[in-house]
């Protein structure tokens, strides 16, 4: 079948201007901004740090730091906690908060996970208890918020901890060049 050069002009152009639509109406497949998931993660993080008892005394770093964005942050501030996902392509915010070295531990760990899920909830999040029987002193649960940041919160007889994962996105990986200049975010309190 023959197609004259002027209908395929025709069709290239009308497929323009619908990929274009689609776009700008937010039905395009474009990845968010790193601003837009760090806002996201850090809310998340620093939401939840201040459900539990002790949220001015997380660590980081592998508990050798107390974590220094309590208040105010911005994506390029959290580098060290960048990893690569399984494309090479692609990164994201992944990092364990705790106060394990601390020994702030609980005497009743539901209490404190109670306090968490109650948050997690209120922000609309399903709450899901992993708590093993095999571990009474020590209590699990997990969420994943309506914008792709899994979060992990255990509470122990020995401390707790925020394990917190960001989605995966190019401009992570691509973290000397970012697409947009880092902008600072308010911790979620």
């Amino acid at each position: 079948m023959f197609i004259s050069s002027g209908f395929r002009r025709l069709l290239s152009v009308r497929l323009a201007v619908v990929m274009a639509v689609l776009v700008l109406s937010g039905c395009g497949s474009g990845e968010p901004s790193a601003n837009e998931v760090f806002k996201n993660y850090y809310s998340a993080l620093t939401g939840t740090m201040s459900a539990s008892v002790h949220r001015d005394d997380f660590q980081w770093k592998n508990g050798t730091e107390p974590f220094p964005y309590l208040d105010k942050a911005k994506w390029t501030d959290m580098k060290n906690n960048l990893r690569s996902c399984d494309n090479e392509d692609v990164a994201r915010l992944n990092g364990m908060y705790d106060t394990y070295k601390l020994n702030l531990g609980y005497k009743n760990p539901q209490e404190a996970t109670d306090k968490v899920a109650a948050y997690w909830k209120s922000q609309g999040w399903e709450v899901k208890d992993i708590t093993s029987e095999k571990e009474p002193d020590m209590r699990q649960i997990l969420t994943v918020t309506d914008t792709d940041v899994n979060l992990l919160y255990t509470a122990s007889s020995r401390g707790e901890d925020i394990e917190a994962t960001s989605q995966c996105i190019s401009e992570f990986y691509h973290e000397d060049s970012p697409a947009e200049d880092p902008k600072i975010y308010s911790a979620q309190k």
